[in-house]
């Protein structure tokens, strides 16, 4: 269903319903406006769907653009929301902060990662409304509740931390969100910059060639162990990895910036 993002040139962000005996679940949600919320339940009332029998929404990553109507949803049917761990600590940040502190978080990270002082955000236009904090954290190779379904979470880290891929596995589909676009290379999204254990681009990268490989057996195969405490720089391309342990930094670099100013806590 292609739910519109109203006055941004990207136009519309597809959601995708996912059939069960248990009722529907999505794939995202959409941003959080009026036009987006009638796209999205004519999208459903197509396929004779009521937005209230909705069982969960599976966030592919917080982008508000995704994960927007996520909220709505669950205050119209009662539905969970189930976005990675990673994410879910950013939404959480971004909920617990104010507007000028959001503001200085969002700054800081572009600067980190090289943006000059014109591209920075203006202070004081506002922020949208962060997404709604999720009900379920997920983690890489966690199946879905989907009744009569496998629906299991691939991590892809990259263009934010907690990118989720999701492969229905018993109809072998793959729901990319904006891991992988048909015209496009997603950007590479907030990450502690300043951190030398942190290499979002080899993340990226590594999810790539972890997706590509998502027909092996062994790629199918669940973890069997949790989370890393730490992380490691990924290989070269030349020796694809399938890690699968998800980022354990916390959303907010505690060290100083090079300014000398230390990011709210």
């Amino acid at each position: 269903m292609p739910v519109p993002i109203p006055g941004n040139p990207l136009g519309y962000t597809l959601v995708y319903a996912i059939d069960s005996p248990g009722g529907p679940v999505l794939v995202d949600a959409g941003w959080n406006h009026h036009d987006a919320w009638q796209a999205l339940r004519a999208g459903l009332a197509a396929v004779g769907v009521d937005v209230r029998d909705v069982r969960g929404v599976v966030v592919t990553h917080f982008h508000p653009d995704h994960a927007g109507l996520a909220g709505r949803v669950r205050e119209e049917s009662g539905a969970w929301i189930a976005m990675h761990e990673a994410d879910a600590r950013l939404v959480k940040l971004m909920r617990d902060l104010g507007e000028d502190e959001h503001h200085a978080f969002q700054s800081e990270m572009l600067r980190r990662a090289g943006a000059g002082a014109t591209e920075l955000p203006p202070a004081g236009e506002g922020r949208p409304e962060p997404p709604a904090e999720p009900d379920l954290a997920v983690r890489d190779g966690d199946l879905l509740d989907v009744p009569g379904r496998v629906l299991r979470a691939i991590h892809t880290p990259g263009h934010t931390p907690g990118h989720l891929c999701l492969h229905l596995e018993d109809a072998d589909r793959l729901f990319t969100g904006d891991h992988i676009l048909p015209d496009i290379t997603p950007h590479v999204g907030i990450y502690p910059y300043d951190r030398d254990d942190v290499d979002p681009l080899a993340d990226f990268l590594s999810s790539l060639d972890r997706v590509a490989a998502l027909g092996r057996t062994e790629a199918r195969s669940p973890p069997t162990s949790g989370p890393s405490p730490t992380r490691r720089r990924a290989p070269p391309r030349s020796a694809p990895t399938t890690r699968t342990s998800s980022p354990g930094w916390p959303a907010w670099p505690a060290s100083p910036s090079p300014s000398g100013r230390s990011p709210p806590a």
